[in-house]
């Protein structure tokens, strides 16, 4: 199948929030894609193809996001509990 002939993905634009291996901080900002950007967030969210309802989300980035995302809050409270 080309490229042209599927169908868009359909983003996730929550709040998201995770800490990397590094222990930096990742965030991204509600209303805009979660697997991009700048200008391709923008982009997206001008066409309309993103969403905070976690059941339509297709993009696979964004989906490996909000499980970084869950498990890095998972872990926060995990390390919390134990202070």
């Amino acid at each position: 199948m080309s490229r042209a002939s599927r169908v868009p993905a359909i983003h996730y634009a929550g709040y998201l929030r995770w800490k990397t291996t590094g222990g930096a901080t990742v965030t991204v900002t509600a209303g805009f894609a979660a697997c991009v950007a700048g200008h391709q967030a923008e982009k997206i969210a001008s066409d309309g193809r993103n969403t905070e309802d976690t059941s339509k989300v297709t993009c696979r980035r964004c989906l490996a996001n909000m499980a970084l995302a869950r498990a890095s809050a998972e872990e926060e409270r995990r390390v919390r509990s134990l202070n």
